[in-house]
């Protein structure tokens, strides 16, 4: 289980479940993430929920920071407050984000796959490792460790600061015996040499045809 905090009126908002998705939607014009939308699953709610958490950082001084929530149970949205101004308080973003992108969708064997990679920093700067997993379509992870995918979680990254970054980190051919089906990338950053998140899992998916 993640609990996932974002400071808002200088105290927590706790989520209890994995956030699953972490998606920067604009940036102000120093790097630092602007608008930013958390998602995930609930944990001991009956029946099981998403949560979607929308929040805008606009600087300081910090009286346009904006916050909104939804919650969806089966498959009905249960509350939802659009994006409005805080009244008091502010929201800021500390924790660095490693997010990644797919070229394409579907591909066939022999195809190359490109992965692309967007690195923010922290404001507050601490060693981290980071981590690009794909699962496979029968659950297996496989880690990209810069120059192979090999089985189980490996860090691409170890003990580094982050740094802004945006790059292609993989293209390589699919190949042959490639098995068919849906395929996950999954990015995180960690605490250095431990698997304490720091940031929230990125996820993105892409299908491979016979």
């Amino acid at each position: 289980m993640v609990c996932r905090c974002v400071n808002v009126f200088h105290a927590c908002l706790h989520v209890n479940g994995p956030v699953t998705d972490v998606d920067v939607l604009s940036l102000n014009e120093d790097g630092s993430p602007r608008t930013v939308r958390f998602s995930g699953t609930c944990d001991d709610f009956l029946p099981a929920c998403t949560f979607s958490v929308m929040v805008e950082d606009n600087g300081e001084p910090p009286f346009n920071d904006q916050f909104g929530v939804t919650f969806v149970s089966d498959g009905e949205v249960v509350e939802a407050r659009s994006m409005r101004r805080i009244r008091a308080g502010t929201i800021q973003f500390h924790d660095a984000t490693l997010e990644t992108e797919v070229e394409d969708s579907t591909l066939r064997p022999g195809q190359a796959l490109r992965l692309t990679a967007r690195l923010r920093r922290s404001r507050t700067p601490s060693a981290a490792d980071a981590y690009i997993v794909l699962r496979m379509p029968n659950g297996q992870l496989m880690s990209w460790t810069g120059s192979a995918l090999v089985p189980g979680l490996a860090p691409l990254a170890r003990n580094f600061v982050p740094t802004d970054f945006v790059g292609e980190i993989l293209n390589l051919r699919v190949p042959g015996g490639a098995p068919p089906g849906y395929y996950t990338w999954m990015s995180a950053l960690t605490e250095a040499g431990t698997m304490n998140l720091l940031s929230g899992i990125s996820q993105r998916g892409f299908t491979i045809t016979p």
